[in-house]
Order: C-alpha cells, then structure tokens, then sequence
C-alpha cells in the first residue's frame, strides 16, 4: 500500500513540474542558447510566434540587416503587429475610411518601427546595467540609439529573493521615454520573456506578449495615415 502510495505521490509531483515547466515558458518557448543559423532564420523556426514578424522584416527591407550585420534584435511577437493593425483600423472606422491590409503598409513605415528594436553590437543580457524604478538616479539603465536613431533605455531589473535586495531572478527591460529630458515620466516599459539567444551574427531578446509595436500607439497611427488613402 505505501510502496503505491509513493508511485502515486510520486507521478504527481512529475506532472507537476511538468505542467509548470510549461506555463513558465508559455509565451516563446524554449531554447538552447545558440542557433546554428542567422536572426531572420530563428523566426522561421517558430511561425507560430514569428511569422507575421518575419514578413515585417522582409517588408522593412532590413533583412539584410538582420542576416549579415552583427546585431541584438529584440523581437515582437505577431501579437504585438496584430494589436498594432487592429488599432490603426479601429481609429480607421471611426474616420470612415476602409480597414487597412498589412500589405498597403510601406516600407518606410514598417521600417520605422522595426529598427527600433535592433541596435548595432551584440549584447546579452549581463551586458546590459542595472535599472532600478525606484532608485533610477543610482541604476538608471542605459540609454542605446537604435538602429535609425531611437532612443531607448534598457536595463536588468535586479529583483529581491529571501528578503534580500537584488539576488532574485534578474528582467531585462526596454524603456520608451516619451520626453528625454523627463525619464521618469511618460514612459512604455516592455520586458523580454527569453533572452540571449545567440545567433550566427548576433543576439535575440523575445519580447513579452502584449507588448505594442513600435512602443507608441499613436505614432503608429499617425505615420501610417501619412501613407494611406
């Protein structure tokens, strides 16, 4: 009885792990750290994830950016292009205009946007400084230009683990800042779900779900109107 008891309790223990182990990795999946093969092609390896970011790419003219240049991508998921269409076309309808296709966006748009999500060197996560949000005059991250000159901050989120300060699981976070010369204010976070994913010719940081392409709604909006009927 106790010899089936153990198996029992055993089993259950398994599916448990087994089950979190697969929530935990939800929303990009796992990796193995290295990737036999350029950025463009990891996209291809998940177009559950990826496919509509890989169109992006190829539309945006930066594939060959993203192929041959030694680079750090941090990469939308599709999610992220959806959400972005979906609120061009609602702000479409209140105007009484026809709802837009990914293919009537041109190039110089989706260039915009992408290239604000690749800066030039390869940089793993340990790379990058501590930011703190309630401490950011001593761990303010640090500000990158990205590939067309965007300003971005990007930092480690040092958490707290035990009741000790900054030994927790570490987050890279990419900050928007509206308004340089007030970075406390105005401000879109987005945090990676996978990081440092290496590359033929570079790094890959997958951004969470839910985050929204090219960090500001509105300018989204308004360069692609600049560029439709």
């Amino acid at each position: 009885m106790y010899r089936n008891m153990s198996f029992i309790l055993c089993s259950c223990i398994i599916l448990v792990f087994a089950s979190c182990k697969k929530e935990y990795f939800r929303d990009t999946g796992t990796h193995k750290g290295v990737f036999a093969g350029n950025s463009v092609q990891y996209l291809g390896t998940n177009p559950l994830l990826f496919d509509t970011i890989a169109y992006v790419v190829n539309k945006s003219g930066l594939e060959e950016v993203l192929t041959k240049d030694q680079v750090t991508f941090f990469v939308p998921t599709d999610r992220a292009i959806k959400q972005a269409m979906d609120m061009l076309n609602d702000y479409r309808f209140t105007i009484g205009k026809d709802s837009a296709q990914m293919s009537n966006i041109p190039a110089v748009v989706w260039r915009k946007f992408l290239s604000r999500y690749i800066i030039r060197g390869k940089y793993m996560a340990r790379d990058f400084a501590r930011r703190d949000e309630l401490k950011l005059e001593a761990f303010p991250g640090q500000f990158f230009e990205t590939l067309d000159g965007f300003v971005m901050n990007i930092g480690l989120i040092y958490s707290s683990y035990g009741g000790v300060d900054a030994v927790g699981p570490r987050t890279l976070r990419l900050t928007y800042i509206y308004d340089l010369a007030e970075p406390t204010r105005g401000r879109v976070l987005s945090d990676v779900a996978s990081s440092d994913l290496q590359t033929d010719n570079g790094v890959v940081h997958v951004l969470m779900d839910g985050h929204f392409f090219g960090f500001d709604t509105k300018d989204f909006i308004e360069t692609a109107e600049l560029y439709l009927n």
